[in-house]
């Protein structure tokens, strides 16, 4: 039974009106409820808590408290620890098949001052042991375990403080060390002790705060198998459920449950094994996608081998940001959010709403606003790495928090300045086009503006050289010792601009490549001095052999190009502005414009605004492909020598092309060229000057 249910922890949560969907895997978790008052207790899955779909357990008197849940004789099931609470008597039932199979009594503590606080594998002897509080002294105590014998045991440092109650146990920092949760009951606050053994060897509170006695965290573990732990919430007073989904110490999703009116004398105590059921292969095209009856659910699967991508099918039934995260990797994938828009079974240019991403098997995160409608999420691997035959297993975890509009969106504005009356209204039309553009690419503000709005002053100037269509940079702030664009300035050459009036697709491609260098490519991409003599930034590039590092996002994309897994360093032109004019060609990212032709701009330009801090959609990128004679490993090599550039193939069968001479081609080879070429010769610090005029008044030092 799936019940939407509301959210019980009101404004603490971003997640209403959500409900795990039907292909949950949660590791074949089930909940363990107890009723303190009748003893009752009953288990049930995780994506269906309701009585109906519960089985129950013998009833034991409300003496009796299930303090933890644990694999205490090592059958790979999950076994319940008992304590009475006027005796101190301990006892462990284990379970088989869900089934109580048998009793076994450890150790009684008389003492009811002492509390069990957490059950878990301390000593890394694949046991469970008994972390102990005392209520009354705030002492804690370790008891190290071999099944039902006390071996041992440990202070752990005491915490006077009796607000403050540890809530669980697990390996929050993947270290192979069990580690402990405590929380404020009176402020909220949250701390993990990171642990080795009983001693504490650091500590960290990144969790937020959730005040109030009705909030209670009631299980930790790895509900979605992605090999780092989740945190279950109960608010009993609200009849709900509320399941973080964790990567590490970070919070990535937050799902409501259902509890189908429980009423709140029912409580979560602890975790049971269930039946796991194999899951079944998911399709991978946008007409076998495999449906889910919620945007909210999680799923473990691998991809690869002959099996290139998975891809899910959602609904969404009003304005809301859809996200999904894709953790527990083995190997390198990707995930990205689909709209198949013209319904054509294809996935078209424009079409792919977020693609964000990483390689290796770091996490990825996306997340895009979306409109009432039908979306996918694929999981695909790289292209690179499709022909080796491996596959990578995965946690896919999507979820949707509805929102009435999207205040986070990215928005490129156009001020028309002096000279600008020269432009016709199509031309402003084209204008506003390229900048369009970068607002698909960037979907939402990004860590390298304070802003979520930018704005480009244009103006139309003679700027002394007819073979300069238009030049363009960013407004830059230093921000604590971090380059911040504020804006960006651009100028087109008043000698060409009747010209551009009348070519308005020549006009688009010039400023969406003029519109890329005030969002910092190849005007940042080396420290930065500012007026008052502080340099501020990072390099990008490397002087010794005219390449942009290989160690970046676009060194992952310019190896994808070659098709290398690995990254590789990318040749840039002399002045350490654009990608180098032979070697990419119609790239429009190079500082020549071919006429006649496509000039896309591709996943490498994209990755290299990420590198500067912008999120970027990868979907945006237009097709591209290297020219044929740029399409060997890069240790074939770019040989310079006597100001030119010769590339051969690997086996000497290939092209053999002399390139343009040093410093650069002359405008008539290739077009017309971008006025950075003229701008940043000038002045190797960076974007500090545009053709003759001082961008000083432009740059807050």
């Amino acid at each position: 039974m799936l019940v939407r249910a509301p959210d019980p922890f009101g404004s603490n949560s971003p997640v209403a009106n959500a409900q795990l969907g039907n292909q949950v895997d949660i590791r074949s978790l089930q909940l363990l409820f107890r009723n303190s008052s009748s003893g009752q207790n009953f288990f049930t899955p995780l994506n269906s808590v309701a009585p109906g779909d519960s089985q129950s357990l013998p009833t034991v008197a409300p003496t009796w408290e299930i303090v933890g849940t644990g694999d205490f004789n090592k059958d790979q099931e999950l076994d319940i620890l008992w304590r009475e609470k006027f005796s101190g008597q301990n006892t462990w039932w284990t379970m088989r098949n869900s089934q109580v199979t048998g009793s076994f009594g450890i150790a009684a503590v008389p003492d009811m001052t002492w509390q069990v606080v957490a059950v878990a594998d301390f000593n890394r002897d694949t046991g469970l042991d008994i972390l102990w509080r005392n209520r009354v002294t705030g002492a804690n105590l370790l008891w190290f375990m071999d099944g039902d014998r006390f071996v041992n045991a440990l202070p752990v440092m005491a915490v006077a403080d009796l607000n403050w109650q540890v809530v669980g146990a697990g390996d929050i920092n993947q270290d192979n060390q069990t580690d402990i949760l405590w929380r404020n009951a009176t402020t909220g606050e949250h701390l993990w002790w990171w642990m080795s053994g009983a001693t504490c060897v650091g500590a960290t509170s990144n969790l937020p705060k959730r005040v109030g006695a009705e909030h209670q965290i009631v299980a930790i573990a790895d509900f979605n198998d992605d090999r780092s732990i989740d945190i279950l919430w109960q608010n009993r007073a609200a009849d709900g459920l509320q399941l973080w989904v964790m990567q590490q110490e970070t919070v990535l999703a937050e799902y409501n449950i259902g509890t189908a009116g429980l009423g709140g004398q029912w409580e979560v105590v602890g975790l049971l094994s269930g039946t796991r059921s194999v899951a079944a292969e998911v399709g991978n095209s946008l007409a076998t996608a495999e449906e889910q009856t919620y945007a909210d659910f999680f799923r473990t699967q691998t991809v690869g081998g002959g099996d290139g991508s998975d891809i899910y099918r959602v609904a969404v039934g009003e304005r809301g940001y859809l996200s999904a995260f894709l953790t527990g990797l083995t190997g390198d994938a990707d995930v990205r959010i689909i709209a198949d828009r013209n319904n054509n079974g294809a996935i078209d240019a424009g079409e792919v709403l977020a693609w964000q991403w990483e390689r290796g098997v770091n996490p990825e995160t996306i997340r895009r606003f979306v409109e009432p409608g039908w979306y996918f999420i694929e999981v695909l691997r790289p292209s690179s790495l499709l022909a080796n035959g491996q596959v990578a297993g995965y946690t896919l975890s999507s979820n949707f928090r509805p929102a009435a509009s999207n205040p986070e969106q990215f928005k490129l504005n156009i001020n028309y300045g002096a000279g600008t009356e020269l432009l016709t209204e199509a031309a402003k039309g084209a204008i506003a086009s390229a900048a369009a553009y970068w607002e698909a690419v960037i979907p939402s503000r990004s860590a390298i503006t304070n802003f979520q709005d930018l704005t480009i002053n244009l103006t139309v100037e003679n700027l002394n050289d007819g073979g300069i269509l238009a030049q363009a940079g960013p407004n830059l702030l230093n921000n604590a010792g971090r380059l911040v664009i504020t804006g960006g300035t651009s100028r087109i050459n008043s000698q060409r601009v009747h010209e551009l009036n009348g070519s308005l697709e020549r006009l688009r491609l010039v400023m969406t490549h003029e519109f890329s260098h005030a969002l910092g490519f190849g005007t940042i991409w080396r420290p930065f001095t500012f007026s008052n003599g502080v340099t501020v930034g990072r390099t990008y590039v490397n002087f010794s052999n005219q390449t942009y590092l290989a160690e970046t996002y676009a060194g992952f994309a310019y190896g994808e190009l070659l098709g290398s897994a690995t990254p590789i360093a990318i040749p840039v032109d002399t002045v350490y502005a654009h990608w180098d004019e032979v070697r990419f060609d119609t790239e429009l990212l190079t500082p020549f414009v071919e006429w006649g032709g496509a000039m896309p701009v591709s996943q490498l330009t994209i990755a290299a605004l990420r590198d500067l801090g912008w999120n970027v959609n990868y979907g945006a990128a237009q097709p591209y492909d290297l020219p044929r004679f740029a399409a060997v490993q890069e240790t074939v090599g770019w040989q310079r020598g006597n100001g030119l550039a010769n590339l051969r193939s690997a086996d000497g069968t290939g092209d053999d092309l002399t390139a343009i001479a040093d410093p650069v081609p002359p405008a008539q080879a290739h077009g017309w060229t971008c006025g950075c070429s003229q701008h940043l010769s000038q002045n190797r610090r960076g974007l500090q000057w545009i053709g003759q005029s001082s961008l000083e008044s432009s740059l807050l030092g």
